[in-house]
C-alpha cells in the first residue's frame, strides 16, 4: 500500500476538522445562549430543628434562583392532592423567613420562607409538593425526601382509629 498524501489531500483534512469543530462549538454555544435566557428557580421544602429544641420543627421553603438575571417571586407554597391541583399559599411567612413575598432575587440568590401555619396532620396530609411562582407567572414545583415521609407520617396518624376507652 502506498499512502502518498500530498499537500493539498492535508490541507482538505485540516480544513474538514476545523469545520466540523467550528460547528460543533456553534452548537453548544447556540444551546448555552438558549438556556442562559430562561428563568430557573430551584425550590425545595425544608424542616429547621433549633439545637436547643428538637420537638420544635420547622418547615421552610427554600427558592433559589439559578438563572443569570433577577427574578420576582410572587407566590410561595404547597400544591395538594386532591384532582383540582389546588395550590395553598403561605400569607404570613414565620419568624424564620428572610424574606417576604413578593421579593426581587438576583442571579444566585435565594430566599427562605417558614410556613409557620402548614404543620398540623390534617393540612400535610393533603400536600403534595411545594411551588414557587414568578411575577411572569412561571411556576417551579419541588419536594423531598423528608417533605414525603413527613406527608406519609400525617396520612398515618390520621388513619389511625382513636382506641376506645371502657
Amino acid at each position: 500500500m502506498n499512502f502518498n498524501i500530498g499537500f493539498t489531500e492535508i490541507l482538505v483534512i485540516v480544513s474538514l476538522v476545523i469545520g466540523v469543530t467550528g460547528a460543533v462549538l456553534g452548537i453548544i454555544n447556540t444551546i448555552h445562549g438558549l438556556r442562559k435566557d430562561k428563568v430557573k428557580l430551584k425550590v425545595r421544602p425544608w424542616f429547621m430543628v433549633p439545637q436547643d429544641n428538637p420537638k420544635d420543627v420547622h418547615l421552610c421553603i427554600n427558592v433559589v434562583n439559578l438563572g443569570s438575571f433577577p427574578v420576582t417571586v410572587a407566590v410561595v407554597g404547597f400544591t395538594t392532592k386532591d384532582s383540582k391541583q389546588l395550590r395553598v399559599a403561605i400569607m404570613r411567612p414565620g419568624a424564620l423567613s428572610n424574606a417576604t413575598v413578593p421579593h426581587r432575587l438576583s442571579s444566585r440568590e435565594d430566599m427562605l420562607i417558614e410556613a409557620a401555619d402548614a404543620l398540623s396532620d390534617e393540612f400535610l396530609s393533603k400536600v403534595k409538593k411545594v411551588f414557587a411562582t414568578t411575577a411572569c407567572d412561571e411556576t417551579f414545583y419541588g419536594t423531598s425526601k423528608a417533605l414525603k415521609e413527613r406527608i406519609a407520617e400525617a396520612e398515618k396518624h390520621l388513619n389511625q382509629k382513636p382506641e376506645k376507652t371502657s
